[in-house]
């Protein structure tokens, strides 16, 4: 069953068994409630006591983010299918053959997407091509996850070193360093890549799955491992297209960066910039696998991790990663 998602300064109410979204001037969306398995609200969205009694009865849980999509928490009656759901993941995460082949979909995706994202800059040679997909096909018969991340650092590295080409040596890009982040350039994906973890982080949330269970990363201390292994498909088409953009666009320069005791730091100005860009990004609209209309960046992140919890809850609906095409 979908999700709705309302993410502007809008009125949810129940009529006539429809969850209805709207603001004074006009209608947003209109879904059957009965068929809508959780609600996500982000910003100032007022729920009427109807509404919210009406997915309440019907255990439609409410999850709350902030207009910048951190998760803020979540309204939901007693029920057993969060816990379903957590036991559902919990075992997926012991099964081996399961977590393989979970990971094995999110690192296809991130190799594809990153490929696809060369193409785009030009950037792609026969040989790194040919290079590129060799790891790609190579994942299928991967027998482990260590085997597995392997063949994703390798590409990594290609891919890493096919940008640092093409960068201005000013940039003093050489390879990827996020902890932590080293030179201009790693500071700034360093930054659009916390963004990014930050959003997955409260979709993870609000779809009532548990953040430190993952599938591809390996388990350290306080470290979400779901968001790190979701944030995977996203990292080219989101952060990487922006920041290269941005620098094709003469938008960021290595004069926007100083050194600290911690690293390479944006400027205020060049934060304040890059959280725009960053922000008509997720407004951007995007296709979903088996979705015909476009949906906002920001939304997509929320559907595919809803995606992934029908997926665990159950096995036989595949989980399908957005590939940029």
């Amino acid at each position: 069953m979908p999700t709705l998602y309302v993410q502007a300064e809008a009125t949810l109410r129940l009529d006539q068994g429809q969850l209805v979204a709207l603001t004074a001037e006009r209608e947003l969306t209109r879904l059957p409630i009965d068929l809508v398995d959780l609600v996500v609200l982000q910003g100032p969205v007022r729920v009427t006591p109807g509404c919210l009694e009406g997915c309440l009865e019907r255990g439609i849980p409410l999850a709350h983010l902030g207009a910048t999509g951190r998760y803020l928490g979540r309204t939901e009656a007693p029920t057993l299918e969060v816990a379903h759901l957590q036991r559902a993941q919990l075992r997926a995460s012991e099964d081996p053959e399961r977590r393989l082949e979970i990971a094995r979909t999110l690192v296809h995706a991130k190799l594809h997407n990153a490929r696809i994202c060369l193409h785009r800059w030009h950037l792609d040679t026969p040989a790194l091509l040919d290079s590129l997909l060799e790891q790609e096909r190579s994942l299928a018969t991967a027998s482990d996850l260590d085997e597995l991340r392997g063949h994703e650092g390798v590409a990594a590295a290609l891919y890493f070193r096919a940008i640092a080409a093409s960068l201005d040596p000013a940039w003093a890009f050489t390879a990827r360093q996020a902890h932590p982040p080293v030179g201009p350039f790693n500071a700034v994906l360093s930054f659009g890549y916390t963004l990014l973890y930050n959003l997955v982080l409260g979709a993870i949330r609000g779809a009532g799955l548990i953040a430190h269970v993952g599938f591809f990363h390996a388990d350290r201390e306080g470290h979400a491992t779901l968001a790190s292994d979701l944030v995977e498909e996203w990292r080219a088409v989101m952060v990487d297209r922006t920041v290269l953009a941005m620098i094709r666009a003469g938008h960021l320069s290595p004069e926007d960066f100083h050194e600290t005791s911690e690293g390479t730091r944006l400027s205020d100005p060049a934060r304040r910039l890059f959280l725009d860009r960053w922000e008509r990004k997720l407004d951007e609209a995007v296709t979903l696998p088996g979705m015909a209309a476009p949906t906002p960046y920001r939304l997509a992140l929320m559907s595919q991790v809803g995606h992934l919890a029908r997926h665990l809850r159950f096995p036989g609906v595949p989980y399908l990663p957005h590939l940029a095409a």
